[in-house]
């Protein structure tokens, strides 16, 4: 009969599937038991190929085959170790295999790595030195210590402890005599460098390996050598590379990050306090350390979420601009760069992460002790609202909002009952009033659009965004016009972040999306209706802009809440800006009377709001490089030097518009010619 015919099914008892795997795992061969290892002693085997290029196990010192399988009588052996040997003869790796149940029942008990091990039918082997265990010696000598004098279980422990000790003597020598011996100023040689980590450790790294270029501490896992031969050539091009891992954030929560440094080949013996990374224990001034990481940890805590923080500083931030997070997370390390800013940034590190994997999680249960605010990243992931960039910034470097809930009222020249609209109208939509009105359908008509017209400089984008302390987050053709995506996905996108952070979204000079559909542009009519079904479902704030309200699509009169006209400055408005611009700029001025003065003497100039405040801005330069403050003579200046840019600006620009003109009128008349766009169409 076959061997693997099945003569009886295994459904024809009723016991449970729990109940017959129970019964299937003891039918196991078990590799503890039948005296597996249970001789006290530890033989070397050698793998080598034959005549006919097969693999074969022979014991060291014998030329007896045992074939591809090793012999039963090396199964008996406490301890196995077998050398592999390539067919050049070189050797190629040295595995040591521990049988002994009694050596096994120790290293569980000792060494972490190895406590849910299942010693009963699993042997414990590692290759190569057994570096892992160096730092558990003494352990292991105690645990032996504790078992019955002269005992099998005992002296299986000793010749597992005996072997330790001349697998690693020459580490063992140098760390006794260079740092168990010498506490006050501990020092190693590179070779054994590693001995100084131990599982576990909290291990230190200057801002130079550090992931964000600031001082972390990561937890220690493992340790590689670059290359382990003993060629003086080939020395200065060894290496440590050390494996930790830190606590930074992800899409839920927190999680667990690996990070890798080296330590550099050096010759002779280093203090390790001189070493590029070193565990923490071995740093001078490792109490103020901890006190000022553990501090920053808690923050960084705190930080998970949405918050809405000023940043001074250098931050990490991509290249390309935009809210998507794929332009960071897809870019590599050189696509990034260190920038300074001074911005406010919205921190959201679970929309940051949304499109990575979530990594090694932690239970949302976890309970974060100090050695946990430790290993906590130096910085958070955030969106800068000045560059609109996403990036890590140093938690150091956070500072809360200071508003200026009075620039809203003080600077927009619009009558007060204006100005109560869209404060009232903003603060109820952005508190989430239970008053806010939605449309029948669900989802549709719970937005608050608001159309800003007028001419350039009269001040609308001043939005009560900052009386309502809420972000502004701000809208440009950066921001949706990226060659992976469609305009209409980045636009819906940015609105979402909106929606999210409870922003005020502003999208300044907004003709595009709002211009009347014309059968000659079709490019701009699909933009026009995507902005159009965007409105109708989005739920938070929206300030629009415009100079060129008669263009506007009539489609949008639906769509749009309110409507303010920003009227042309006229001289006490012009006045006012001026008393509150210099204001701003002064530093000596400390008489109210002085700016009225000056802000009289200008008023009579037909400048807009944005030109007064650039030649403010031009005349404190002029005026702080003199080291005085500024005085008539400063702005009067400024204001020349602005004419003369604005007369050599318009006379270079006619000839080019006159092209333009022309270009356009070409394009729209070959539109015209090709387009089967009937007027029905809108």
């Amino acid at each position: 009969m076959d061997d693997n015919t099945i003569t009886t099914s295994i459904f024809a008892s009723d016991y449970s599937f729990d109940e017959y795997l129970k019964d299937f795992t003891l039918a196991q061969p078990q590799v503890s038991g039948g005296g597996t290892g249970t001789k006290c002693e530890l033989v070397d085997y050698d793998t080598v190929f034959n005549s006919d290029g097969h693999k074969i196990a022979i014991r060291s010192g014998t030329s007896h085959n045992f074939g591809s399988f090793l012999g039963i009588d090396a199964n008996e052996s406490a301890i196995l170790r077998t050398t592999e040997w390539s067919l050049e003869g070189q050797k190629s790796s040295v595995k040591t295999e521990i049988q002994s149940p009694h050596m096994k029942a120790a290293l569980k008990a000792v060494v972490p790595i190895y406590r849910d091990r299942n010693i009963k039918f699993t042997h414990i082997s590692w290759y190569g030195e057994p570096r892992h265990l160096f730092h558990f010696r003494t352990g292991l000598f105690e645990y032996g210590r504790q078992l019955h004098l002269e005992s099998d279980e005992q002296r299986h422990v000793s010749l597992l402890v005996e072997h330790l000790q001349q697998e690693l003597a020459d580490a063992v020598a140098s760390f006794t005599s260079h740092v168990t011996f010498q506490p006050s100023l501990p020092s190693i040689e590179f070779r054994h460098a590693w001995t100084i980590f131990r599982q576990g450790d909290l291990v230190y790294l200057p801002g130079n390996l550090a992931p964000c270029g600031v001082e972390m501490i990561v937890r220690y896992k493992a340790i590689f050598s670059s290359c382990s031969c003993n060629d003086a050539d080939h020395m200065f091009s060894h290496a440590w590379t050390l494996e930790g891992e830190y606590l930074t954030t992800n899409k839920n929560g927190f999680g667990f990050k690996s990070w890798t440094a080296k330590i550099l080949y050096f010759e002779g013996i280093r203090q390790i306090k001189l070493l590029p990374l070193l565990p923490l224990r071995f740093h001078p001034e490792q109490e103020d350390i901890k006190t000022r990481l553990i501090i920053r940890g808690r923050k960084f805590r705190q930080l998970q979420g949405i918050h809405h923080q000023f940043y001074r500083g250098l931050a990490s931030l991509s290249r390309e601009g935009g809210t998507d997070t794929r332009m960071f997370h897809t870019a590599d390390s050189s696509s990034r760069v260190l920038r300074q800013t001074g911005s406010r940034i919205m921190l959201d590190s679970q929309h940051f992460h949304s499109k990575e994997d979530d990594g090694n999680s932690i239970p949302t249960s976890w309970v974060f002790t100090d050695n946990d605010y430790l290993i906590c990243h130096s910085h958070v992931a955030g969106y800068t609202f000045n560059e609109r960039q996403w990036g890590y910034f140093s938690i150091d470097l956070l500072q809360n909002i200071d508003f200026d809930t009075a620039t809203f009222e003080s600077s927009l020249m619009l009558p007060d009952k204006h100005k109560n609209v869209l404060l009232s109208l903003v603060r109820m939509q952005t508190d989430h009033s239970n008053l806010a009105f939605s449309d029948i359908i669900k989802g549709k008509g719970k937005g608050l659009v608001f159309l800003l017209h007028g001419e350039p400089g009269v001040g609308k984008t001043m939005t009560a965004a900052e009386h309502c302390k809420r972000p502004l987050l701000k809208i440009d053709a950066r921001d949706l016009c990226h060659d992976h995506d469609s305009t209409e996905s980045a636009l819906k996108r940015v609105l979402r972040l909106a929606e999210r952070w409870n922003a005020v979204a502003l999208l300044d000079e907004a003709d595009i999306f709002l211009e009347q559909r014309s059968r000659h542009y079709q490019m701009g009519n699909s933009l026009v209706t995507a902005f159009l079904r965007i409105l109708e479902y989005f739920q938070g704030v929206l300030f629009l802009t415009t100079n060129r309200v008669n263009s506007i699509d009539h489609a949008f009169k639906s769509r749009i809440q309110v409507a303010i006209h920003y009227p042309k400055l006229d001289i006490a408005s012009r006045k006012r800006l001026w008393q509150i611009f210099l204001a701003k700029a002064s530093t000596k001025i400390q008489n109210p009377s002085s700016w009225a003065d000056l802000a009289s003497k200008f008023a009579h100039e037909e400048l807009n709001g944005r030109q007064m405040r650039d030649i403010v801005r031009i005349a404190h330069a002029a005026a702080f490089g003199a080291g005085a403050d500024i005085g008539y003579d400063h702005l009067h200046n400024a204001i020349d030097a602005l004419r003369t840019f604005d007369e050599e600006f318009e006379k270079n620009r006619k000839p080019i518009e006159a092209l333009f003109e022309y270009r356009a009128h070409k394009r729209r008349r070959v539109q015209s010619e090709d387009s089967s766009m009937s007027e029905s169409d809108y």
